[in-house]
């Protein structure tokens, strides 16, 4: 949490983001500048949640794998190596990002989470 007393206090990357978000940033209070650092720190760290990828990996009568891919392409590449490019491998992948379930694969097929706009 940021609490500066004085703009000299102030690192050059947070006087950029001061500059982008409020433009010339010396004519605000230093309790506005300090709430705008705050709130842009916190949303770095939600999206950075989102960049919280696991696979988890079934096979029939053996345990879950988990895997920790750093891009979602690198992902896909790893489920057709595990499903020998989708020829077998009664494989079950769970995708989840932020710890919620964006997609799975079951049975050779993708399956996705409902949504508020599906039908019954």
């Amino acid at each position: 949490m940021y609490n500066y007393e004085k703009l000299s206090e102030i690192p050059k990357e947070q006087k950029s983001v001061l500059k982008e978000r409020l433009g010339d940033y010396k004519d605000y209070s230093m309790n506005l500048i300090n709430d705008t650092l705050n709130s842009y720190e916190q949303e770095l760290n939600e999206l950075e949640q989102f960049k919280d990828l696991t696979v988890e990996y079934k096979f029939p009568g053996k345990k879950v794998i988990t895997l920790k891919p750093e891009s979602i392409k690198q992902a896909y590449v790893e489920l057709d190596r595990v499903t020998n490019y989708g020829e077998g491998s009664d494989v079950t992948a769970i995708f989840k990002q932020a710890g919620r379930f964006v997609r799975g694969y079951m049975n050779r097929q993708w399956v996705f989470p409902r949504t508020m706009y599906d039908i019954d």
